[in-house]
């Protein structure tokens, strides 16, 4: 282009400035610009910063011990489910032992055989899970 298209022509020049900052409190710059802004704010944003860690701490307490109780909670269950699971394996085995006493052998082995076979699958089943 030469002198006289440039003469009506305007030129703008742009640049854009972005910031990022990670976390509840902005950098020592941002603070003091605030201060300026809101006297006060740097102390009110500190402040809040706090307040929500003390949330933040309290809350994962919280979930930390409601986790601790589901645990105990499961094992108790599955112990109480171990143990009545073995007492009826063992009355089983005594109802077995006394149709064997009163000569119905082969009632007896298919009753034996049914509940191994019970207890087998309920042992494949609960590992599955």
């Amino acid at each position: 282009m030469n002198k006289k298209q440039l003469k009506g022509k305007q030129s703008q020049d742009a640049s854009l400035l972005s910031a990022h900052y990670q976390g509840p409190i902005p950098p020592p710059d941002f603070l003091r610009k605030y201060e300026e802004i809101v006297p006060g704010a740097a102390n009110r944003i500190l402040t809040m910063a706090e307040s929500n860690n003390t949330h933040l701490i309290q809350h994962q307490a919280e979930l930390l011990l409601a986790h601790k109780k589901e645990s105990q909670y499961v094992f108790v269950s599955k112990l109480l489910g171990q143990f009545f699971g073995f007492v009826l394996f063992i009355i089983a085995l005594i109802f077995c032992g006394f149709l064997v006493i009163h000569g119905k052998s082969l009632e007896a082995i298919g009753g034996f055989i049914s509940i191994v076979s019970g207890f087998v699958v309920a042992y494949i089943y609960g590992h599955k899970k």
